[in-house]
């Protein structure tokens, strides 16, 4: 167990670091010792920051004053001003512990070595070089350390500890604040929290973080590539550490929302980021909005229904709901359905006909009055087109805007696969023009499966109505007596 699995990272100050007591810092064997000293070299080139270069500095030259070690000196390049003196001859080198034997730079691995920056650029990260030329130097100072001395094997895994814990969190404060512009303290302390739970090699995570900052694969891809799977070729424990706490994210309200699977998409996908009008803008331009469902054996459904947004007839922002009350739109229904099934012998009431529109109502309540009476099916149609018209306020006006719906009816009743697929392609079209998003990403959070779509149409030829072989599907039809989100049909996506 390495340091870092000892020190919890709620004990880390959010501003400068504080190191904790610790009464037991790990293993120090040389073994350990030489891990914690590769790792030390290899977050010293990540991403130069000066105050964890800072706390190894001192770390080293408190070493140094209570050793009297004077080989920690960087080796062939210039000291890091100190603000210790050089020690006194006060200190008793003639007293020094084996360690006075340092590694000397030859005998140091080449992938150790940090290259000699030029003036006046900026690293690969964007970093200034100066701060570069710090961390050489301090990393010349950290590979002389001899893993083989129990002061300096402590010595090493606590500047490990601090580099990890320090280091890590800019590299992941600076790709989130790339792709987010509010939120971001939530998302990189989830994100922080769950590359350092992960027990892999510092090495791994640093090429992992690296790919983050250039992105696993091109969002804009999924355009030419309609379905596919969003985490083939992400490999390692690393992602499947973080997949699960990034993809759950979900914070805030209205415009300053995010969604679930957004944080996600926006970190590993190159070109992606949280948009304005979608959830997720493309590099190219288009706004995309996300629907996830989270796992296979219990997956969450996903509703086309835009809570409190919308348009009113000018494209002016309406505070209000872009949908009507499906308790208004279903009184309605009933009423239109009560008179088009009564007659004068048996009459229907309104409140005998169901609530919910489903395959087991249709076929225990619609079917039979149709297949009775076939005149009964235009009536039917028209009941649902009424009803959908209060639903749908925006639409109201545009009669061929329901005229799908009728493709599911005939003398022989209702059709409940087709009306289901007509209804949620006509529901796509209606949430498309009020959020004013250019597609739907549906995904699964846990498989990484997806479907993009970006109109009813679309979403009408790949959708099925049953879980069976499909990946993308829908049940119910509507609940006239559901609340927002509740009462409507969802979308399932494995």
């Amino acid at each position: 167990m390495r340091v870092i699995d000892i020190i919890q990272l709620n004990e880390f100050a959010q501003g400068d670091f504080v190191m904790p007591e610790i009464d037991i810092i790990g293993p120090t064997d040389p073994e350990t010792a030489a891990i914690n000293k590769q790792n030390a070299l290899l977050l010293l080139r990540l991403d130069p920051d000066s105050k964890a270069m800072a706390e190894v500095h001192k770390l080293l030259s408190q070493y140094q004053k209570n050793s009297g070690n004077d080989g920690l000196q960087p080796q062939a390049q210039q000291p890091v001003a100190e603000p210790q003196a050089q020690q006194p001859a006060t200190q008793q080198p003639a007293t020094q512990q084996p360690v006075a034997q340092q590694v000397q730079p030859a005998e140091i691995p080449p992938q150790q070595e940090l290259p000699e920056p030029e003036e006046d650029e900026t690293d690969e990260f964007g970093n200034p070089i100066s701060e570069g030329k710090k961390a050489q130097d301090i990393g010349s100072r950290v590979a002389g350390l001899d893993e083989n001395d129990p002061e300096q094997a402590e010595l090493l895994a606590k500047i490990e500890a601090i580099l990890e814990s320090k280091k890590i969190e800019p590299v992941i404060a600076s790709i989130v604040n790339k792709k987010f512009t509010f939120h971001l303290d939530q998302i990189i302390e989830t994100f922080k929290n769950a590359i350092i739970s992960v027990k892999v090699s510092i090495q791994e995570k640093v090429k992992f973080l690296t790919s983050c900052k250039v992105g696993f694969f091109d969002m804009n891809s999924i355009k030419t590539a309609p379905t596919g799977n969003l985490y083939s070729g992400i490999p390692g424990a690393i992602f499947e550490a973080i997949k699960g706490p990034l993809f759950q994210i979900e914070f805030g309200t209205g415009g300053n929302k995010i969604g679930k699977g957004e944080a996600l998409l926006a970190i590993i996908g190159k070109g992606a980021f949280k948009g304005e009008k979608g959830d997720i803008q493309l590099s190219s331009g288009e706004e995309i909005e996300v629907k996830a469902s989270s796992g296979d054996k219990n997956p969450t459904g996903a509703v086309l229904v835009a809570l409190g947004k919308g348009t009113d007839e000018t494209g002016k922002k309406s505070k209000e709901s872009a949908y009507g009350s499906n308790t208004e739109a279903g009184k309605k229904f009933k009423v239109l359905i009560a008179k088009a099934y009564s007659t004068r012998t048996k009459p229907i009431k309104p409140e005998q006909v169901p609530n919910s529109v489903s395959g087991q109502s249709i076929a225990n309540f619609f079917n039979p009055f149709i297949i009775r009476v076939p005149a009964r099916a235009q009536l039917t149609a028209n009941a649902f087109v009424e009803a959908y018209k209060v639903i749908f306020k925006k639409e109201a006006h545009n009669d061929e805007f329901f005229s799908g719906i009728y493709s599911a009816f005939s003398e022989d009743g209702i059709d409940t696969n087709q009306l289901t697929k007509v209804i949620r392609a006509m529901e796509f079209d209606y949430y498309k023009s009020v959020i004013k998003h250019d597609a739907i990403l549906f995904m699964n959070g846990s498989t990484g499966t997806y479907r993009y779509v970006d109109s009813g149409s679309s979403l009408y030829d790949q959708l099925s109505t049953s879980k069976k072989g499909a990946n993308l599907y829908s049940t119910g039809i509507i609940d006239f007596t559901g609340s927002y989100g509740n009462g409507f049909g969802k979308i399932f996506t494995l």
